[in-house]
């Protein structure tokens, strides 16, 4: 237990100290999805602390229609969700091989990474909408419709890294990610934990700022910032620094 402790806080620090480096393409990378995100709200959702959250049971009463566009508007949001961590994992591969990295090669990279995730991406969430359609209509509690959700996604957590790391096709990304996740489960605990604790922290600070006369109706957009900004592209980082500590035994010594 001591060395997993040590080793979770050299990544710790490698990813602190990665993200201070590529803060300036994070920036607007970052609020390029900000802007793509916020055409992208339904009426079957809402945003609190940043986060979406699908109303279930209310797609069970719109039209045909509406459920064609509400898969239409997820499969983009999942495709902007997937560029953001696609091309903060890019960041980091391109600083780490020393090639010469500029905003316009970063998104042209990060749109044939997307594809790849977004795909992968948009039939889990399609499974656990449908899945979760099912288990609302029986009146399952939320807690354990989250852990559900948590044991669906677990071997797409490191995909992003993978892809864009290893450069491998999808379905064997796919594999190459389940695999690992199964195999590192302490690493995609962690992911979770902090995910939590983040997405939490946003929450309360945007409930907070929500009592406030001026940041009445700028609270959720301020959250949205944290959220694209600093939660999404540091977790992304993180799970960077796990990959190539684990797999490759590479950390940040000596690239300053």
């Amino acid at each position: 237990m001591p060395n997993y402790i040590m080793t979770f806080g050299n990544v710790l620090k490698d990813t602190v100290e990665t993200y201070e480096r590529i803060i300036d393409l994070i920036l607007p990378l970052g609020l390029l999805v900000l802007f793509v995100s916020s055409f992208l709200m339904l009426a079957a959702t809402y945003i609190t602390g940043g986060a979406g959250f699908v109303r279930y049971l209310d797609i069970l009463y719109s039209s045909p229609m509406d459920g064609i566009i509400a898969l239409i508007v997820a499969g983009m949001g999942l495709f902007a969700f997937s560029f953001l961590s696609v091309g903060v994992t890019a960041l980091v591969k391109f600083k780490r091989t020393l090639d010469d990295v500029s905003f316009i090669k970063l998104a042209n990279r990060a749109v044939s990474y997307s594809l790849k995730v977004s795909i992968a991406w948009f039939f889990l969430a399609l499974a656990s909408f449908i899945l979760g359609v099912i288990l609302k209509a029986f009146s399952v509690p939320d807690i354990i419709l989250a852990l559900v959700f948590i044991v669906m996604w677990w071997g797409a957590i490191f995909l992003p890294q993978i892809v864009v790391l290893e450069e491998l096709p999808f379905l064997k990304a796919l594999a190459a990610s389940l695999r690992y996740s199964l195999k590192h489960p302490g690493q995609v605990v962690i992911y979770y934990i902090l995910s939590l604790v983040f997405v939490g922290l946003i929450i309360v600070a945007e409930t907070t700022l929500e009592q406030l006369p001026f940041f009445y109706w700028t609270a959720p957009f301020i959250s949205s910032i944290l959220l694209f900004i600093f939660v999404v592209p540091f977790l992304e980082i993180l799970k960077c620094e796990f990959y190539l500590a684990t797999k490759y035994r590479i950390t940040t010594a000596g690239l300053k």
